[in-house]
């Protein structure tokens, strides 16, 4: 079966952290080191990103929380990770999908 392509991109110490907060799943230490060699784009925020993440924090989104996803769409990701059911469930957006770290992990190994 061939790996799912997903562009992933972020900065590896806070989504290691996040990660590492989920160590009673057990696919996790199989997938982690798969996934971080993912993490390979890096966004710099422009005006028109700032712009984004303050119609985002219109969704009711924390600032900090719409600037990431803001970037994470102009990097032009397909999957956002965070274990924040909050931004999970206020987001909208397309195509990006905004899943927490065990779904993701799930869809990637069809577990």
């Amino acid at each position: 079966m061939a790996k799912p392509s997903f562009r992933c991109f972020g900065s590896g110490q806070p989504i290691i952290s996040e990660i590492g907060n989920l160590v009673h799943h057990d696919h996790l230490y199989q997938v982690l080191p798969e996934f971080l060699k993912r993490l390979k784009y890096s966004q710099s925020v422009t005006e028109s990103i700032l712009s984004r993440a303050e119609d985002l924090e219109q969704q009711g989104l924390k600032p900090i929380d719409a600037l990431h996803l803001a970037c994470a769409e102009a990097a032009r990701v397909d999957c956002f990770l965070t274990c924040d059911d909050r931004v999970i469930r206020r987001y909208s957006g397309a195509p990006m999908k905004v899943l927490n770290p065990v779904d993701f992990i799930m869809a990637v190994t069809g577990g």
